[in-house]
């Protein structure tokens, strides 16, 4: 899923969520950023597999992701 897509995708859940207050897009836009600064805090930069070789880690991904919710 492209970080595009998966921006959309956060924001719509949070305006879907809406059984009990009513979010306005504003507001499920700014629930979806605290969820993806959370994510980005635990989201390690680069991981070291069991066999010592070193991948980059999915911080990049949702630091994208948080860019395009802020399109939204």
């Amino acid at each position: 899923m492209t970080p595009q897509e998966k921006a959309k995708e956060l924001v719509d859940k949070f305006i879907n969520a809406d059984v009990v207050w009513e979010f306005t897009y504003g507001c499920a836009k700014q629930c979806a950023l605290i969820a993806v600064d959370e994510i980005i805090q635990i989201v390690p930069t680069v991981y070291v597999t069991d066999d010592n070789e070193i991948h980059s880690g999915h911080r990049q991904y949702w630091q994208k992701v948080k860019q395009e919710i802020q399109k939204l």
